[in-house]
């Protein structure tokens, strides 16, 4: 099976993307990454056949927007203000890159920008789509199992703050979700489009269980799998503060213990 993994983001986002790809690559599948012209060496690196999105955004490039993007904020609205310039930029560039790769894909594996605009394509053409994250996106009850845990434990009000923050995305993730849509020529399905594609596309979730422990309220389509890392170097020896920190005192479990303080920036890593 051909398939396409989209690797938009940093490097942070590309090399999980990148290890996955390994995995389904080892199984027999024709593996294409689609990433930042900067980042593709990753995927070529890993033995992967590869499609550059014509932008740098492992950082070094010359592009003011994503230089400001990758510099962060010093606050919430900031923040805000930020991602969706850097939404409006990009939004031209992934559709573009995404409407010249789709249709040699008998399956497509997307990052959370790009999920809802082609959730479309997948259903017109018959082919599947899943999404692939780092995070957790469904509301839930669960504390442990949220972003924005505002109440201990199994509340409602937690899977309420979970439904907030999603409806919230799409205020950010909406315009490359649309620009996508307008260049493979789907209908615009707007807000409530979006929300169900995300609630209804097939989902990896590539961390530990330990951290993301699957609730019972989610849909048996997503999974949280594990991370996907790569294979350490034979005589590999970890970097002396790693080595000092983990030697620091028990180990603690990881829980959520309790409302996020009200100061907390949204949850989107810089794709």
């Amino acid at each position: 099976m051909r398939l396409l993994l989209v690797a938009w983001g940093s490097r942070g986002d590309v090399v999980p993307l990148v290890n996955l790809g390994r995995g389904l690559a080892a199984a027999g599948h024709r593996v294409t990454v689609a990433a930042a012209s900067d980042l593709v060496h990753l995927a070529d690196e890993a033995g992967l056949e590869s499609r550059p999105f014509p932008i740098v955004l492992g950082g070094g490039g010359d592009d003011p927007v994503v230089a400001r993007w990758l510099a962060g904020a010093n606050g919430q609205r900031e923040e805000i203000r930020l991602m969706r310039a850097a939404m409006d930029h990009f939004a031209p560039i992934l559709a573009e890159g995404l409407a010249a790769a789709v249709d040699d894909a008998d399956a497509v594996v997307s990052g959370v920008i790009s999920t809802a605009g082609l959730a479309g394509w997948s259903r017109r053409a018959g082919r599947p789509l899943v999404a692939a994250t780092m995070f957790p996106q469904l509301p839930t009850a669960s504390a442990d199992a949220t972003l924005y845990p505002v109440r201990p434990g199994w509340s409602r009000a937690n899977r309420m703050a979970g439904r907030l923050q999603l409806a919230f995305t799409h205020t950010l993730f909406g315009r490359p979700a649309a620009a996508v849509q307008r260049r493979l020529g789907l209908p615009l399905t707007g807000r409530r489009g979006y929300l169900d594609a995300i609630r209804t596309t097939p989902t990896l979730i590539g961390v530990s269980p330990l951290l993301v422990p699957p609730p019972s309220d989610w849909p048996a389509h997503v999974r949280v799998t594990g991370a996907w890392r790569t294979e350490l170097p034979t005589g590999f020896e970890p970097d002396g503060r790693l080595v000092e920190f983990l030697s620091a005192g028990p180990p603690r479990s990881i829980s959520a213990s309790g409302p996020c303080p009200a100061s907390t920036p949204p949850g989107f890593a810089r794709w």
